[in-house]
């Protein structure tokens, strides 16, 4: 197994603007790693989703509260470093959920699923 793999939502899946949508899967990392899932739209732009991607004992993971909305293709899972995982805590207290440009210094994509928004 690969160290983090998508089972749920599958490639391609269609949803509806507006879903709210939990994905899975599962993982062979440490448990203290710092993970997120972040959306992406046709122009490139990111959206963070909170809360943290759940990293379970048992070598499962989960990531609830996705919201998709117009534009959205993609669904990412990235690992972050200490001041990334900061950053995104900030932008979480200060309701920041606007688009953005980059991933924070030192973030790592673990994988992506597309995903089809109508």
């Amino acid at each position: 197994m690969k160290s983090f793999q998508i089972i749920s939502p599958p490639n391609g899946k269609s949803f509806s603007i507006g879903s709210v949508v939990e994905a899975s899967g599962q993982h062979s990392l440490e448990l203290n790693t710092s993970l997120w899932a972040v959306l992406r739209d046709i122009y490139g732009h990111y959206y963070l989703q909170n809360p943290p991607v759940r990293l379970n004992t048992d070598g499962s993971w989960r990531a609830q509260n996705i919201h998709l909305g117009h534009d959205i293709i993609e669904i990412i899972f990235v690992s972050v470093t200490k001041s990334g995982h900061d950053l995104f805590l900030r932008k979480v207290k200060d309701n920041d959920w606007g688009a953005f440009d980059e991933l924070p210094g030192g973030t790592e994509k673990l994988e992506g699923v597309r995903i089809d928004v109508r």
